[in-house]
């Protein structure tokens, strides 16, 4: 197929640089703890998708952040080749919620329309990647883990979804 490949840490970068600004503006400091470039894999999928769920899981961190707080965005190299994307910020995850939080129309924002999270499940799940929400110790994680870019041609039939999350919200394709 028509494979495409997106360079995760920059695009990262990239989209912190871009929603800095409104961070500020809220009094929050944004934390990147990004790899060298050639140290992460190209992951699946074009930069407009992976646009879409770094930009909306990062600004969904900012808008639950407190002031004086700060969100943390991690991009490290998973075993199998792929990446791994992280959001960690101080709050909750409504227990009303939770099991829908990647349902359309849910949220926990009166200014916000529910479907940011919807949206980055259905690119996430699109990708043939995993998304998963915990919540502990007063913290907020968003996970994302994407497939390399090489891995749709030259899938090895060892590779077995890996499931550690305990008290966590999980999609998967």
């Amino acid at each position: 197929g028509d494979e495409t490949a997106t360079d995760l840490v920059a695009l990262t970068r990239s989209v912190a640089y871009v929603l800095g600004a409104e961070a500020r503006r809220r009094g929050i400091t944004i934390q990147t703890a990004l790899p060298a470039a050639d140290a992460v894999a190209p992951v699946r999928g074009t930069v407009g998708s992976w646009q879409t769920i770094v930009f909306n899981l990062l600004l969904n961190a900012v808008a639950h952040t407190p002031t004086g707080a700060a969100v943390d965005v991690r991009v490290a190299p998973r075993a199998d080749g792929g990446a791994r994307f992280e959001t960690r910020n101080p709050g909750i995850i409504d227990p009303a919620v939770r099991s829908s939080l990647f349902d359309p129309f849910v949220g926990a924002r009166a200014d916000g329309t529910g479907l940011g999270l919807a949206l980055v499940a259905g690119r996430v799940a699109e990708l043939g990647g995993a998304i998963a929400a915990e919540a502990d110790d007063g913290d907020v994680l968003f996970r994302v883990d994407a497939p390399a870019a090489s891995s749709a041609s030259s899938a090895s039939p060892t590779s077995s979804p890996s499931s550690t999350s305990t008290a966590s919200t999980e999609v998967r394709a």
